[in-house]
């Protein structure tokens, strides 16, 4: 999973990102949603900042840039998503 995983369903469904951009949009996984990368990250951005927990962009790109670091964040106003097919 590329950049952003964002949880949304039990047991494990997320929004993630992918490396493999070209297969967008055919079936590759059992109920997770994939995009690319720059688009999950703004995405993750997006929801963190009207989730509630802000962050400068200098945060996203020291963990962009790090490739052990994972950060959990809880929002402190969850907001719903919507899916639609």
């Amino acid at each position: 999973m590329k950049v952003v995983k964002i949880f949304f369903r039990e047991p494990s469904y997320y929004i993630h990102g992918t490396g493999e951009v070209g297969s967008l949009g055919r079936a590759r996984s059992h109920g997770c949603l994939r995009m690319a990368p720059d688009d999950v990250m703004k995405l993750g951005q997006w929801v963190m900042e009207y989730g509630g927990s802000p962050e400068e962009e200098n945060w996203f790109k020291r963990l962009l840039h790090s490739r052990r670091e994972e950060k959990v964040v809880y929002l402190s106003d969850p907001i719903p998503i919507v899916i639609e097919d």
